[in-house]
């Protein structure tokens, strides 16, 4: 097949081979002929860690040259760029305004259980039990605090998909220290315990010896989860029993000797009911609840997603992923599923057998997509034909 001259070249000034560039395109051209409708739009969706930036940390250290090859294909009415992460809203419209300069980029957030585009988000398969997340938020505050354990709490806003860190505060580990979150918004307790009764529920905390202590019971531990996630999310605390009350302070140090592997045992030694939990290697764990039988996905929201995009029904547009773990596949109809090179998925993907072709990057798999679009005449560098509203003089002239 034949690339468009400006891809090429783009791809010479991202350090893209054009030997590696043709390989791959011709690969992907092979399975958008197999399992796509090029006569409908495209939706190409992007996880951000691990294709986008660098997986280990949470500061969004991205790979060279991932704004250009984001713009390697115009979007409109036949092609449109998403984000798909398991970040929260807050923080992805940050990295979209801040790396990577697209602050309208349409997201699916929290592993699939919200969307948001043109700033209206909507949840997903909201969660009816009112004394889940209140059970679940306890018995996460009560398990630092017998293991003595720095923890934070990602700021989502759905009860159905949490993110939990553990010692993740240093350079060594989560590198939170430099997230967007908390950048010049860390606090003492002290202003913390204000910030609660700013908030109206200081009347359930009481500072006391440098600690912030509460009765351990379930509404307790909502009314903190939830004023954590919306005013100091990822702020480091660390747990512990104050008597038979639970005692919490703002702690930026973390425990030198806690390890990945460490992180991972503390998650699954708290026992929590009705969920599954994914691992991440910046220390921290989503916990997703499932006890209710429901489920969601990025696929699926993303399927809504590009119907409000292309006011379309769900089947009715092209959906290309790209991603690094297994809740990033995209397999229904009309859809084609791009693992990054060597990540766990890829070989999910391949031990399997399931169509799919891999990128080393989003760079390469955006200039591949581009390539293939381009050759086919879904997307154009000439803008659409205006259309424009004959003028009819009103009477008397």
């Amino acid at each position: 097949m034949e690339i468009a001259k400006h891809v090429l070249d783009l791809a010479a000034l991202c350090g893209v081979p054009s030997y590696y560039l043709e390989e791959k395109a011709l690969e992907l051209n092979e399975l958008i002929d197999a399992r796509l409708d090029t006569d409908l739009p495209f939706l190409f969706a992007h996880d951000i860690q691990g294709p986008q930036t660098d997986p280990r940390d949470s500061t969004f250290r991205m790979w060279p040259n991932v704004q250009s090859a984001l713009l390697s294909a115009p979007v409109g009415s036949t092609f449109q760029h998403a984000l798909a992460t398991g970040w929260d809203r807050t923080i992805t419209a940050l990295y979209a305004r801040r790396k990577l300069g697209m602050p309208q980029i349409p997201k699916v957030c929290e592993l699939g259980s919200t969307f948001e585009i043109n700033g209206s988000a909507m949840e997903v398969k909201r969660v009816d039990s009112r004394s889940m997340f209140p059970d679940m938020m306890l018995s996460i505050f009560e398990g630092a605090a017998e293991q003595n354990r720095q923890i934070s709490l990602q700021g989502n806003i759905t009860d159905r998909v949490s993110c939990l860190y553990a010692e993740a505060y240093g350079r060594e580990r989560g590198n939170l220290e430099r997230s967007f979150a908390l950048e010049g918004r860390t606090r003492s307790t002290e202003e913390l315990y204000q910030s609660l009764r700013d908030g109206g529920i200081g009347l359930y905390f009481e500072m006391k010896e440098g600690y912030i202590i509460f009765d351990p019971t379930p509404e307790n531990a909502e009314k903190l989860s939830r004023h954590l996630r919306l005013f100091h999310p990822l702020h480091p605390l660390r747990f512990e029993y104050r008597g038979d009350k639970l005692g919490f302070f703002a702690d930026l140090r973390d425990d030198p000797n806690f390890t990945l592997e460490d992180q991972k045992a503390f998650v699954e030694s708290l026992n929590l009911a009705g969920v599954k939990l994914d691992h991440n290697p910046d220390f921290c764990t989503d916990i997703i609840y499932d006890g209710d039988g429901k489920d969601v996905s990025k696929e699926e929201s993303l399927k809504y997603l590009g119907s409000e995009i292309f006011g379309a029904n769900s089947d009715r547009f092209n959906l290309i992923m790209i991603g690094d773990k297994k809740g990033d596949i995209v397999e229904g109809k009309n859809s084609i599923f791009i693992p990054q090179t060597g990540s766990p998925v890829h070989k999910h993907c391949c031990d399997k057998g399931m169509d799919y072709v891999d990128f080393k990057s989003d760079v390469d798999a955006n200039l591949g997509v581009a390539a293939c679009l381009y050759g086919r005449g879904v997307v154009s560098d000439w803008p659409p034909a205006p259309t424009i509203k004959p003028y009819i003089p009103k009477a008397g002239y």
